[in-house]
């Protein structure tokens, strides 16, 4: 399982991709704010880790661009290779 958690003033963004049930790959998502109570969150599945690969670059990418900093980037030991992300 990977995880990412990024920080901009309030606004928080926190990505987890994990194994799911079913042999493949969840892609979860959540986002907030501090200022206001409860949160988004979206979660897209993908039957391989090369499949959930761009997705995940494309968030990692996004979230620079929009001045997100990097708070935290832990792996708890999954299928996901290093160098893919």
């Amino acid at each position: 399982m990977y995880t990412f958690f990024w920080r901009k003033l309030h606004k928080y963004y926190y990505i987890e991709l994990r194994d799911d049930l079913f042999g493949g790959v969840s892609l979860i998502q959540k986002w907030g704010s501090n200022k206001r109570q409860g949160s988004r969150s979206i979660s897209k599945h993908f039957s391989s880790i090369q499949e959930s690969t761009p997705c995940l670059r494309q968030a990692l990418k996004r979230r620079a661009k929009r001045g997100y900093m990097l708070q935290a980037a832990k792996h708890f030991g999954c299928r996901l290779q290093s160098k893919e992300c």
